[in-house]
């Protein structure tokens, strides 16, 4: 019996490690797919903008070019708009993209208190949480251990993980984080875990596999890109740390961070 369990714990904790090489092997052919993408629609979205740039002068100058008929002109005027508005959506985009490849190494390096940084964070949201209704409840061990490494790159994927919590979850809802040390084990050595969890809607456990990849859509949401958390999982990588996800039976769909003690 004994030995049944062993196996299967070992076929588990082998099953988690190509789940996350096959995660981490996406992202990588992502990343190469934004870097050589980037520049080119970058460069075709110039014209565009410059072309809305010179319509929506000619409109507030009422110069000839602005159909009589007011609501032709009501209607031209909401079609520009939209223009300028997924002209700015597809730039946003592109620049997550390329976040996604960015996996820099080598950044200055400091020895900081974990909870500082999710407040700092926290308190940088307040606006866009408190609009939306969102509270964050938040748990620390005691006495937990200082973290080494780049901070501000720690800050950004803590700032991205409650992003993406804001972009999908609905009004007066929850954000649970809770932050503790787990010692060294066959997968980690010394680090802080935290893990996020909210008040729904939850993942489909059958789908968890992929939240971290590109694009992966929580709910139907036009203007959701889904790259905050892929960003998160490159980046955390760089630090020498991982992410995972799972099904809680009291907390839902948990999102796990691994942050190493030392790099």
């Amino acid at each position: 019996f004994r030995r049944v369990l062993f196996r299967s714990s070992l076929l588990r904790e082998k099953s988690a490690m190509v789940r996350q090489l096959i995660v981490s092997d996406r992202l990588a052919g992502y990343g190469m797919l934004a870097e050589g993408i980037n520049h080119h629609l970058r460069n075709a979205l110039v014209p565009v903008e410059i072309y809305l740039q010179i319509a929506g002068e000619c409109m507030e100058q009422g110069n000839g070019h602005v159909p009589t008929d007011e609501s032709d002109a009501q209607l031209l005027g909401q079609l520009h708009d939209a223009a300028r508005t997924q002209v700015r959506h597809i730039t946003d985009m592109l620049k997550r993209l390329a976040s996604v490849s960015s996996t820099r190494l080598g950044e200055a390096e400091e020895s900081f208190a974990i909870e500082d940084v999710w407040r700092e964070v926290t308190d940088q949201l307040a606006g866009p949480l408190k609009a939306k209704n969102v509270q964050v409840v938040s748990s620390f061990e005691d006495s937990l251990p200082p973290v080494q490494c780049n901070r501000l790159r720690l800050s950004h994927i803590l700032r991205l993980v409650l992003e993406d919590e804001l972009e999908h979850l609905q009004p007066s809802s929850e954000i649970c984080a809770s932050v503790g040390f787990r010692p060294a084990g066959a997968e980690m050595p010394d680090h802080v875990c935290i893990e996020i969890s909210d008040s729904g809607p939850n993942v489909d456990p059958a789908r968890l596999g992929a939240i971290f990849t590109p694009f992966f859509m929580r709910r139907e949401n036009p203007q959701y890109v889904g790259l905050n958390l892929a960003t998160c999982y490159m980046s955390l990588g760089s630090l020498g740390g991982t992410a995972s996800t799972f099904h809680d039976e009291e907390r839902g769909t948990v999102l796990s961070f691994w942050v190493p003690l030392k790099p």
